[in-house]
């Protein structure tokens, strides 16, 4: 089972951005935008996969930190 997450990460962007015709990338970009909006002192990146909704928020939000 170890392999199959070892392996998840390499592809999962590029799959993710396929199979949804891209519109993940807008999703992730909204989700970040809303969240940063609302304020907020402190930000927690969880279960997130690739960090990519992490990324966004650290753009918007000056004061996120990842883990």
């Amino acid at each position: 089972m170890k392999h199959v997450f070892s392996e998840v990460p390499q592809t999962y962007e590029i799959t993710n951005h396929v199979l949804t015709l891209g519109f993940d990338i807008l999703w992730q970009k909204r989700t970040a935008g809303i969240a940063a909006a609302h304020g907020g002192k402190s930000w927690v990146d969880m279960c997130t996969v690739t960090g990519e909704t992490a990324a966004y928020l650290s753009r918007l939000a000056p004061s996120f930190i990842g883990f």
